[in-house]
Order: C-alpha cells, then structure tokens, then sequence
C-alpha cells in the first residue's frame, strides 16, 4: 500500500519538474554549464585567432591547427568562436562580433534591429 503511495509521488515530482523544465526552455533559459576555457588553452584561442585573422600569410585551417597544436579544425572553429568569430544565421558567413551569441548572430548586412 505505503509503495504504491511513493511510487504515485514520485511520478507526480517528475511531472512538475519536467513540466518546469520545459517552461523554463520556453523564456529561453538554457541549462548545464557555461563553456569556457582554461588560461592555456586561452592562449591557444588568441594565436588562433591571431593566425586566422593575418591575411598577409593566407594559412590554411589546417595550417593554424598545426601551428598552434590544436587537433580538429572542429576545435579550431570552437576557440575561434570563443574569441568572437560568428556565423550568420541568414547568410552562412563568417564575422567577427563578441557581443552576439554564437547560436544565434547576424552580419551586419542581415542584423535585425
């Protein structure tokens, strides 16, 4: 009887707290952690985006992965995209803009005032 009790109670939280979940991720809350970086691998980011950002030596991605010891351009693109690089949503195009978030940023062609 005392189990049958519990087990109803428990499916009863479980309802209100995904239910609570799912209105949280409707106001835009996002869960987990923030990504971030260690001070070394900070350093990498910065001559990443050092390297990237020098036009006069044209180095590949696969050119700066090696330079700066970084092993996909996977990971590259995540350090790059730490230090401001972004991709516009509307035009698939790369720019530089720290203030945007990542997921979602528009060039200034396309930003939505």
């Amino acid at each position: 009887m005392f189990s049958g009790i519990a087990e109803l109670e428990r499916d009863i939280i479980i309802e209100r707290t995904l239910a609570g979940q799912e209105s949280t991720r409707q106001r835009g809350v996002k869960f987990g952690r923030k990504r971030g970086l260690t001070k070394e691998i900070k350093k990498k980011a910065i001559l990443a985006e050092t390297y990237y950002r020098d036009k006069t030596k044209e180095l590949s991605v696969k050119e700066i992965c090696k330079l700066c010891d970084i092993s996909s351009k996977a990971t590259l693109y995540r350090y790059l995209m730490n230090q401001g690089l972004r991709n516009c949503v509307e035009y698939n195009a790369y720019f530089w803009d720290k203030n945007q978030e990542p997921d979602n940023a528009y060039c200034e062609k396309h930003l939505k005032e």
